[in-house]
């Protein structure tokens, strides 16, 4: 970080420009860096963790909780909507680029894992 002052030497005033070392900005810049890296693992898969991923897990869970209320209205019983929605498999890009298919149940975790990993990131 640059941090601008005066300095007087005799008579002479003069405005200083200097670096100043932050450690706030760079622990910040850490946290960022872990973060956009994270990956975590479900059923021995790596998964990625970061922004993204984390909303389209959250996207995924969104649709599944919307599609088990749907069969309940609909008169299902809860177990066998349950077993019917979050039983059911997608697709899933791991963190090696390959594509694993995975149940509902499996992004939950996936989901739950990450948010605790960048909780502790940030130390929270």
């Amino acid at each position: 970080m640059l941090k601008e002052y005066t300095k007087q030497r005799g008579m002479v005033v003069s405005k200083v420009t200097e670096y100043v070392h932050d450690v706030k900005l760079n622990n910040s810049a850490v946290k960022q860096e872990k973060k956009s890296t994270l990956v975590i693992t479900v059923n021995d898969i790596g998964i990625d963790a970061n922004s993204d991923a984390i909303n389209s897990m959250s996207a995924v869970v969104a649709l599944a909780n919307f599609k088990f209320n749907a069969l309940l209205a609909d008169g299902k019983a809860a177990d066998e909507a349950y077993k019917t929605i979050y039983n059911s498999t997608v697709d899933w890009k791991g963190a090696d680029n390959n594509i694993y298919t995975l149940k509902i149940t499996d992004i939950c975790t996936a989901l739950e894992t990450a948010m605790g990993a960048v909780a502790n990131i940030l130390g929270v």
